[in-house]
């Protein structure tokens, strides 16, 4: 991946820091949210990607990874749709690469990351639990390599109670993949659940378009997870 004048932080050594000084935090009883930290595999188009950026530090999430080998470059484009945020995010080492996303994400896991898959099915149960709009899915339940795009059938899933998607005391990983195919089988394998966004089970009736783009889905999610955090 061409960097240009942005230098990512490898995601390897970063996480694991990051991870350490939370839990030393923790430790020491002193008050501190847990970090959230967007990762992206797949995800092409360089709009997306630096709109995804601004979400990032809009939200005051704790980092952004991005997959060296399917990922948009960090390009001029990338960097005018992320309104300056991607400069943001590298001054303050929180712009980081992966090599290898699936190792990286089962190396995070050993740390001590939670790694939550975005998964763009719809919730057509209208018996389905929770008051939040945002639902967390068991890994165990979801046995299909599905895409972003495609319904996990209601069967398929166990939601979870709303506030387990939003955890403020466990450092999460959230992996959104590429529009077109969604989550990679061998990223999936590494995520401990997934989440999608649910309007009907807040009530709302399903209308003609049925997903958002993978800006504004992680947009969404990200708001969900940091606000339990403030």
């Amino acid at each position: 991946m061409e960097a240009g004048p942005l230098q990512p932080a490898s995601s390897d050594s970063a996480l694991a820091a990051l991870a350490a000084s939370w839990r030393a935090k923790s430790d020491s009883g002193e008050q501190s949210r847990a970090p959230v930290v967007a990762v992206l595999d797949g995800v092409t188009d360089p709009q997306n990607l630096g709109s995804i950026a601004r979400a990032v530090a809009f939200l005051q999430a704790d980092g952004l990874v991005i997959s060296s080998k399917n990922c948009a470059p960090l390009s001029p484009a990338a960097s005018k749709a992320s309104a300056g945020a991607l400069e943001v995010l590298g001054a303050s080492g929180r712009l980081l690469l992966a090599d290898r996303t699936h190792r990286m994400l089962a190396a995070a896991r050993s740390d001590g990351w939670r790694v939550l898959g975005a998964d763009a099915a719809m919730d057509s149960d209208p018996e389905a639990s929770g008051a939040s709009d945002v639902e967390v899915l068991r890994a165990s339940g979801v046995t299909s390599a599905e895409p972003i795009g495609q319904s996990v059938s209601a069967a398929a899933r166990s939601p979870l109670h709303a506030s387990a998607a939003a955890d403020p005391l466990t450092p999460t990983l959230l992996v959104l993949g590429s529009e077109g195919e969604g989550l990679r089988f061998v990223v999936r394998e590494q995520c401990d659940e997934f989440v999608a966004i649910c309007p009907s089970s807040a009530g709302w009736s399903a209308g003609p378009v049925d997903s958002l783009n993978v800006s504004a889905a992680a947009a969404v999610l990200l708001y969900d997870l940091c606000r339990a955090r403030r």
